[in-house]
């Protein structure tokens, strides 16, 4: 996982990025509006974007102290949004994803 939204390297990516956060953050939204959208885990708030993964915002459930891997990626680059499914649980202060963090990678089609 690299970088917290509070963090300086985190807001060093975001410049990187042709895609900013409250852009990708719409995409998911309006991902989850379609029929047959992959729902997120019930039982915490939604993240939006709060982490960057290589050069993939991270958008899913977390708590105070735990977050949930599963969840929609969007590039930061081309807009592109995947779905990852994993039954791996963070503690909201850990700094990398650990191996075989995702058990299955859908992508998700534009329209």
């Amino acid at each position: 996982m690299s970088c917290g939204k509070a963090a300086r390297g985190y807001r060093k990516r975001v410049e990187s990025f042709k895609v900013k956060p409250d852009y990708a953050s719409n995409l998911v939204l309006e991902q989850l509006k379609k029929s047959g959208a992959i729902k997120l885990r019930n039982g915490g708030v939604f993240g939006e974007g709060t982490f960057i993964v290589g050069r993939w915002y991270w958008f899913g459930t977390a708590t105070k102290t735990e977050i949930y891997v599963a969840g929609y990626y969007v590039n930061g680059d081309t807009g592109k949004i995947e779905y990852r499914e994993s039954e791996k649980v963070l503690k909201s202060d850990v700094k990398h994803l650990p191996k075989d963090a995702w058990s299955k990678i859908t992508p998700v089609p534009e329209n």
